[in-house]
């Protein structure tokens, strides 16, 4: 199941779905007779004429993918009908990006950051303004040495940042003008937002953490974590985010938990350890997060950072995530024979309910929509899966996709599932209702839900947003 976050993340194969294409309108016109008589030459002339238009036509509707995706021609997905919704959303004219794009949440409404390979080499990056679907500034890296080299980027609506081998650069996301721009050999970027950045040298054991407007000058260093990206990167596919937490407020380092801003410890985590760091997008619901000697299982504990001191007893699992709507957290845990998804209590630890998911789930992201866990689970009818909706904190099933290809996105209150051809909305308020179903505007795109919009990305480098 295809997810992004910044890297995204795979799916298991599943059934196809054919439609029968209607025939072409070039292949009819083969079959025109020729005309008889003196206009004989000029019908002919004609209909070759007519002939070349149509193929030019044609090939390019397919290249922008509208030619197989008229939503007349493709049967609406089960329990869809035409008439369930009023003024169904549109997808947009498409907006030319990059091969192998991947979006870049910014967490700012109406603008999305698409990066990727340049051809030349080195990394590019588009903004595009969603409201209004179309590119508003482009920046392009120096570096023509790294090309398919991921570079280490981050931000937010204060400012985007990217680093590679030799160039730490910070942008305006509003206007894409370079507020910073400074030579940095062999630097990672780490993290990048509340108009900070987090930067490791990378012959050093060093985190330094700078201001965007003046990233050559360190408010405050501690030592860095260097085992956190070891579990990070080899284990268990976190990303560097992991070094800081509770919405940007701290920073996990081998000194322990400091203040994201003064650097200043916090009020916990000050007996951190190599093999210990502090994970959780609200301050309200923060793990401690250890990994064993030889790397192989981590354990997730809820802690009250108030306290200093366990909330709740510690999980082995691959990943946890708390509910925000709920007194409940969800821990997935994969072993060699099967994969489960467990809701545990967060102040007593008491597992309220478990599910089976399918092992090659695993390590896809934990999704909650209004009081929901929205994920793939196994059934005897559904050996590899299928996308279910339970009570976060009952595990009572709500409701199950009657078919799917990708990971569900959440959209507000919209879940939104994505077969073959469809991109299928349901109320997560109303009994997980259809509301809509539009047609993929192309034969090969991720759906994406970021910064108030839907939109998706094709493997033919071109985006559409859902209007």
């Amino acid at each position: 199941m295809s997810n992004d976050g910044i890297e995204g993340l795979g799916t298991p194969p599943a059934e196809p779905v054919c439609f029968v294409q209607p025939e072409s309108p070039v292949r009819n016109s083969a079959f025109v007779p020729a005309a008889k008589g003196p206009d004989a030459h000029r019908s002919v002339w004609l209909i070759g004429l007519i002939g070349a238009l149509v193929i030019g036509v044609t090939v390019w509707a397919v290249v922008h993918g509208v030619a197989s995706r008229s939503e007349d021609q493709l049967p609406h997905p089960t329990g869809v009908n035409a008439s369930m919704a009023i003024d169904p959303p549109q997808w947009s004219q498409p907006i030319t990006v990059m091969p192998y794009a991947k979006p870049i949440d910014l967490s700012t409404n109406d603008l999305v950051v698409v990066s990727g390979p340049q051809s030349n080499g080195g990394w590019s990056f588009v903004a595009i303004d969603l409201n209004e679907d179309q590119t508003i500034w482009t920046v392009a890296s120096k570096d023509k040495e790294m090309a398919g080299v991921m570079y280490h980027y981050g931000g937010d609506g204060t400012g985007f940042a990217f680093s590679s081998s030799s160039e730490l650069t910070v942008i305006d996301p509003k206007t894409g003008d370079t507020t910073s721009d400074i030579p940095i050999d062999y630097r990672d970027l780490y993290w990048a937002g509340n108009g900070m950045l987090l930067i490791n040298a990378r012959l050093s054991d060093t985190l330094c953490a700078a201001t965007m407007l003046d990233p050559g000058t360190c408010l405050w260093q501690a030592r860095i974590n260097s085992r956190l990206s070891k579990i990070s990167f080899l284990q268990y596919g976190i990303d560097t985010s992991q070094y800081v937490f509770g919405g940007g407020r701290w920073v996990n380092t081998l000194d322990g938990v400091l203040d994201a801003s003064t650097g200043q410890p916090a009020s916990f985590g000050s007996r951190s350890s190599i093999d210990t760091y502090f994970s959780g997008e609200s301050p309200n619901r923060i793990f401690k997060v250890t990994g064993s000697d030889d790397g192989t299982t981590i354990s997730y504990q809820p802690w009250d950072v108030t306290k200093d001191t366990a909330a709740s007893s510690a999980v082995n699992a691959n990943q946890a995530k708390a509910d925000p709507a709920s007194d409940v957290y969800l821990a997935v845990f994969e072993d060699d024979k099967l994969a489960t998804i467990s809701a545990y209590d967060w102040q007593s630890g008491k597992r309220r309910w478990q599910k089976t998911i399918y092992r090659g789930d695993a390590d896809d992201p934990i999704q909650f929509g209004n009081g929901f866990y929205v994920g793939p689970l196994v059934s005897a009818k559904h050996p590899l899966g299928i996308i279910t909706a339970v009570n976060a904190s009952t595990g009572k099933q709500v409701w199950q996709a009657p078919d799917y290809d990708f990971y569900p996105k959440i959209s507000g209150h919209l879940l939104l599932v994505q077969d073959s051809t469809y991109l299928t909305a349901y109320d997560m308020t109303n009994s997980f209702a259809a509301v809509w179903a539009v047609p993929l505007p192309y034969d090969d795109v991720t759906v994406y839900s970021m910064a108030d919009h839907v939109f998706c990305i094709g493997s033919n480098a071109l985006m559409w947003v859902l209007m």
